[in-house]
């Protein structure tokens, strides 16, 4: 018996236009966003979630590339998506916050991570119920999902100053 395995490519066209390349078939594109799209992740086989620069997030069919949500919450540009390891949608902000989606009980925000001091510009699930983000300043900040205003760890990355001889 053999399994057939299907991947997708996904290119951005700047603005407007999504490209997801099936490899087994032919390229699909679709206008999901009015605004540069600037992160996505996979929700699962057949969802896909973009952050965007008009501050909300499109959860589409990876299929059809039909939009099946619009989540909002976010009052700037949303630079970075990720998935949590309990299958939450978590995006991170211009605004400074982490918001935490369950894409299986709709649109509304589950919870907001404050904290950061300067936009939050990557996300990475890094373990059971922990996420970590970047921002501007530089700072990375893990937090528990479960506890979402409590940070676990915070550190700095300092830029090295090389001298000349």
């Amino acid at each position: 018996r053999s399994v057939v395995l299907r991947c997708f490519v996904c290119v951005c066209f700047g603005k407007i236009t999504l490209s997801l390349k099936d490899c087994m078939t032919q390229s699909k594109r679709a206008e999901v966003h009015d605004v540069s799209v600037n992160d996505i992740a996979l929700v699962d086989r057949f969802t896909a979630v973009t952050a965007c620069s008009d501050t909300t997030l499109k959860t589409f069919d990876c299929e059809t590339l039909e939009t099946k949500t619009t989540l909002s919450g976010h009052e700037e540009v949303v630079n970075a998506v990720c998935i949590t390891s309990n299958g939450l949608i978590a995006s991170g902000s211009e605004d400074k916050t982490i918001r935490l989606f369950d894409p299986r009980s709709g649109v509304s925000c589950r919870s907001v991570v404050k904290g950061h001091k300067e936009g939050v510009v990557s996300l990475k699930s890094v373990g059971e119920n922990t996420v970590a983000a970047g921002d501007r300043s530089g700072i990375v900040g893990i937090y528990d999902e479960r506890q979402s205003r409590k940070t676990i760890f915070s550190f700095i990355f300092l830029t090295p100053t090389f001298t000349r001889f």
